[in-house]
């Protein structure tokens, strides 16, 4: 008997809850063990990543309180859905974690800043948001991972080159990438399941540049290279 569960989609092949027996549960562990809330969501957030939905998992790292957790999500998995059509859904976590915590304090999450003013357009903001996290990372000695350090660096390349595109500063562009694209390599793959996604973004943004400084020959290749990579992201990755 089905009767309490429901399921998502045409397919029927994801299932939740009846809405009844989901409050009734939930009512029962903020009765019995309202303290174990945090580690829960912090649970859903990690298979949730893991699983490919990173932009859920990040509701759930924002409603453990857990701010590491959502950063690391974000530069790891989640950045690049800003430039595609789920970029509202990212914005509404990134709000949200606005509301509770102050994203000024650390580099990871002042990338969150940092995305939520690109996608407002807010450029004096965001080169503000590029410029601390630089400062920060300077002076930073610890972090709680490499893939959070390697994603951080790799997005804060890709939002100077937004900023050189909307200033016509084809050389910045250029540079951008090229850093973007070295810290892609050094970092690898495997603890950063958006690196497809962030080459894309480079190798595109690369070809402009070449294409505007007059070397066909090279924007052809980054053209080629950047097709490649949006294959392998299985997404489009381009507004």
């Amino acid at each position: 008997d089905n009767t309490m569960v429901v399921g998502l989609g045409q397919t029927r092949e994801w299932f939740r809850y009846h809405t009844l027996l989901r409050d009734l549960l939930r009512h029962e562990l903020l009765a019995t063990d309202p303290g174990s809330l945090p580690r829960l969501h912090g649970v859903a957030a990690e298979w949730l990543r893991a699983h490919g939905e990173p932009i859920e998992a990040m509701h759930h790292a924002v409603a453990a309180g857990n701010w590491s957790l959502m950063a690391r999500i974000l530069v790891t998995s989640a950045a690049p859905l800003v430039v595609t059509v789920q970029r509202s859904n990212l914005v509404d976590v990134l709000e949200e974690a606005a509301k509770r915590t102050d994203l000024m304090s650390r580099p990871d999450l002042l990338v969150c800043a940092a995305v939520l003013h690109y996608f407002h357009r807010d450029l004096p903001a965001l080169a503000d948001d590029i410029s601390a996290a630089r400062l920060l990372m300077a002076d930073r000695t610890r972090w709680s991972d490499a893939a959070t350090e390697d994603g951080t660096e790799i997005i804060l390349e890709l939002l100077t080159v937004a900023l050189g595109r909307s200033a016509g500063d084809m050389p910045i562009v250029a540079a951008a990438c090229l850093a973007a694209l070295r810290l892609l390599d050094d970092a690898g793959d495997d603890e950063l399941p958006a690196a497809p996604a962030y080459r894309a973004l480079a190798t595109g943004n690369l070809g402009v540049a070449r294409y505007w400084e007059a070397d066909l020959n090279g924007a052809e290749q980054s053209f080629a290279s950047a097709h490649d990579d949006v294959e392998r992201a299985g997404r489009e990755v381009v507004a």
